[in-house]
């Protein structure tokens, strides 16, 4: 029985050292566990620390995403959701990914995001007269600590200089009027470019 703690606890250092990569491989391993410990006859203080370990992991990886409104998710020329954005927005949700809505704009704004039914797919929506880089971090603190971020916009040097600044992972939604903008320092730099929403996706789930 505690060869088997011991196993567990080795594990739990190699994820640490090596990140989300090995949630799969942790996963399978803590099921065959849970499987050898009813064998065993030690159901119960087993299960009690595979619970534990999963919670652990779980927390260890948890995810959210800062999503720009206008010209990201929203097409402000035809006044329509932008291709893709609600397959994107579905799909983050159902694998327990927080996300975040950041706009510029007032009252009228606000109520057509209500109108566009966005609403319950956002844990928070913003929105402000003028973006800043403290709408981004009042974002992390509706999360626990550890919480990988990403973000996601059209413009370099809005919404992707305030995540970067607040080391989140960028991605340049590089689509419309703003698309021929180049960074001009490292805060404008995204980590990653797309040019559909739908790219944004492998990159958040990888």
């Amino acid at each position: 029985m505690y060869l088997l703690y011991y196993i567990i606890f080795f594990l739990k250092l190699i994820y640490l050292s090596d990140g989300y990569h090995t949630y799969k491989f942790l996963g399978d391993f803590l099921s065959i566990l849970g499987f050898v410990s009813n064998l065993l006859h030690h159901r119960a203080p087993f299960k009690k620390i595979l619970d534990q370990t999963k919670k652990e992991i779980h927390t260890a990886i948890m995810k959210a995403v800062i999503f720009d409104y206008n010209s990201t998710i929203y097409k402000p020329d035809s006044d329509e959701l932008t291709e893709g954005a609600l397959d994107l927005l579905h799909l983050l949700k159902q694998k327990d990914i927080t996300l975040f809505l950041v706009a510029k704009g007032d009252e009228k704004r606000r109520a057509r995001i209500q109108e566009l039914g966005l609403e319950p797919y956002f844990k928070k929506i913003i929105v402000n007269q003028q973006k800043s880089g403290n709408d981004y971090g009042s974002c992390k603190n509706e999360v626990p600590a550890g919480t990988e971020f990403f973000a996601v916009g059209d413009r370099i040097k809005e919404e992707i200089t305030y995540a970067n600044e607040q080391g989140m992972i960028t991605i340049w939604f590089k689509s419309g009027k703003f698309s021929t903008e180049e960074p001009e320092n490292e805060a404008e730099t995204p980590a990653f470019i797309i040019t559909h929403l739908s790219e944004a996706a492998d990159i958040i789930l990888g």
